[in-house]
């Protein structure tokens, strides 16, 4: 692609969206949606930057500007996260710009996000989640589906994995045994990464694979580790369902999710003592920063044992 200033009054959004959804989906390894959302921001800054400067072209586009997009976005009543949504694919738009030589400098650099109200992850307790990790055995029958189950649950609470990511599981990316057991899992973009398995997970596991798989498919094939009677894996949506069914079987009235277990994960991990860098590739993040989150919960647990047991809190 060409270097130099590439003026705004002299090509379309739609030959900018045009190589810039190349880019996120082809180097960037985006989904078709998630790379269409960002030129649809794209688009609208870049409207609103020939409104208001006709003969701009994007080495011209300062911090001012972006300050003053983000601001008319206020104005017109969103909320801080969704400006600070437009700001992050501004900020994806002239990195990419940079990289192909386009401008010399990121008019976002020095901008920062807009404040907003943390809406701090739902944590179980350690306690809790024991509770529901029992569940499944508390149901009566010895069904292949409780095997399956109380193998999921446990997979869940062990690996912080995504919904989307242990419903796509397949049989052959379990690997090795013992303290060297790991998945290789697919997270979002596409990218791979591998998560080690505890004991107790792989306990369950076995014994889900060792038997209850195969009563399950009743001689089908199906290349997924955890699947239903049809022989196909489980939806998001049987996954939350079943997360929701064992939180009532453990007496559990807080409402719950397999989000929730992945939080739950996240947060253990950090209160016993690991670092945000393991924790943030345990997760999949591709950014530190989602993972910091994670801080501010384990800051709510001390600040609510201070107030309950301080004498003067």
């Amino acid at each position: 692609m060409g270097s130099g200033n590439l003026k705004l009054v002299d090509n379309s959004p739609s030959e900018l969206r045009e190589l810039f959804e190349g880019h996120l989906i082809v180097v960037q390894g985006l989904s078709v949606n998630t790379a269409k959302a960002y030129c649809a921001d794209i688009e609208k800054f870049i409207s609103f930057v020939k409104t208001n400067s006709p003969k701009a072209d994007l080495s011209d586009v300062g911090r001012g500007a972006v300050n003053d997009f983000l601001a008319s976005l206020m104005d017109r009543g969103l909320s801080a996260r969704s400006v600070n949504r437009y700001l992050s694919s501004v900020r994806k738009f002239y990195k990419f710009l940079q990289s192909e030589k386009i401008v010399g400098a990121d008019p976002t650099e020095d901008v920062s996000a807009r404040r907003t109200d943390k809406n701090l992850p739902k944590v179980l307790s350690e306690e809790n989640i024991g509770k529901i990790l029992d569940a499944p055995e508390l149901e009566a029958g010895g069904k292949p589906e409780n095997l399956r189950n109380s193998a999921i649950l446990e997979l869940f609470y062990a690996t912080g994995m995504r919904v989307s990511e242990l419903s796509s599981l397949e049989l052959n990316w379990l690997h090795g045994d013992g303290a060297q057991a790991y998945l290789m899992v697919r997270g979002k973009g596409g990218k791979e990464r591998l998560i080690p398995i505890g004991r107790k997970a792989l306990e369950k596991i076995d014994l889900y694979v060792g038997g209850a798989r195969d009563s399950l498919l009743k001689g089908r094939q199906s290349p997924y580790l955890f699947v239903s009677r049809r022989g196909t894996c489980l939806t998001r949506q049987q996954l939350w369902k079943m997360i929701k069914f064992y939180a009532v079987v453990a007496g559990i009235k807080q409402n719950i999710s397999p989000h929730t277990m992945r939080h739950s994960f996240a947060t253990h991990l950090l209160s016993r003592g690991a670092d945000l860098r393991t924790i943030q590739m345990l997760l999949g993040h591709s950014d530190i920063s989602v993972t910091q989150i994670y801080t501010s919960v384990e800051s709510g647990e001390i600040q609510r044992l201070h107030d309950k047991f301080h004498p003067r809190a």
